[in-house]
């Protein structure tokens, strides 16, 4: 019997995951990208300093996961808003000893291109875009919505995930400048988090991917997917409202502005048929309970 596995190479792994020749690759291609410049390590960092855009900038190991030490530690998108802070981030960070890339801040919302790809096109399409996050800052979807395909981004994830020959699923997440200009901010060579969104909406990439990996026909989808269907992860929308009051309204705003907290509330209390839910189901309450349970011993200090 044939083992199946259900995953691009591992070159092509890498030629996505990182980061930096990601945005070169990208270049090469006419992506359009922000504002990059690549880092060793500190000693390069400050040999670069006078090439750095104006401030805020973000800072992104090359990789979210790093070894250090024999141990995989997991990264995240830092931010500088000044010199200071840039140089204390490569102090202190021990992710930041490996390299890493400072790109110009854009402001734009964020929007997904989810996708199951062939070699040289696809198989099947879906967008979302990022309404809440967590943290506030930038980060984990918390709260999004199904809109239509945008030809640039699609464009723009063809011609990347066809220049490493990439077989099977991905999500290309870009955010549009003040000019309303697409630009890549990276790819994810896996399922996504907001996958429920684009199941919700009639798109279900799980079973796609089972039929395309395991050489079946793939069921034509005969409609369009739902366009202003929302998905929405209520304690990752509870933890939003904690981080902003416990910072006292403080949190640093990197998009164009946060929603207010009563917006945040109808999101959390939102339901109806235009809304799903990413882990609480009627029918199936195990996971929402476990969930419930794994959360509030967190919160609490507790070992889970």
């Amino acid at each position: 019997m044939d083992t199946i596995i259900a995953s691009p190479s591992e070159e092509q792994m890498d030629s996505i995951c990182n980061k930096s020749s990601l945005m070169e690759l990208a270049r090469s291609l006419g992506v359009e990208t922000p504002f990059t410049i690549n880092v060793r390590d500190e000693k390069d960092l400050v040999t670069k300093l006078p090439e750095l855009p104006s401030y805020p900038l973000v800072v992104k190991p090359a990789y979210s996961k790093t070894f250090i030490d024999g141990r995989l530690v997991p990264s995240s998108v830092m931010y500088a808003s000044n010199e200071e802070e840039l140089l204390s981030l490569y102090r202190t960070c021990d992710v930041l000893k490996s390299p890493s890339l400072i790109q110009e801040l854009i402001l734009g919302e964020g929007t997904g291109i989810f996708t199951l790809f062939d070699k040289d096109h696809h198989l099947a399409l879906f967008s979302h875009r990022r309404l809440l996050e967590k943290p506030p800052s930038g980060g984990v979807s918390v709260l999004s919505e199904s809109v239509p395909l945008d030809p640039t981004m699609v464009d723009s994830a063809t011609r990347l995930l066809s220049a490493v020959g990439w077989t099977g699923v991905a999500m290309v997440e870009f955010k549009k400048d003040q000019s309303g200009q697409a630009k890549l901010m990276e790819i994810n060579g896996r399922f996504w988090g907001s996958l429920q969104l684009a199941v919700s909406c009639g798109v279900d990439f799980p079973y796609l991917a089972f039929c395309y990996y395991s050489r079946q026909n793939l069921p034509y989808l005969e409609h369009p997917y739902l366009l202003g269907h929302k998905l929405k992860w209520s304690y990752g929308i509870l933890d939003h409202c904690l981080i902003r009051a416990k910072q006292a309204f403080q949190v640093k705003s990197y998009r164009t502005a946060l929603p207010s907290f009563m917006q945040v509330l109808e999101a959390f209390f939102a339901s109806g048929p235009t809304v799903s839910s990413d882990v609480f189901r009627a029918e199936d309450m195990g996971p929402f309970m476990q969930e419930t349970l794994d959360y509030f011993n967190s919160f609490l200090g507790r070992k889970v």
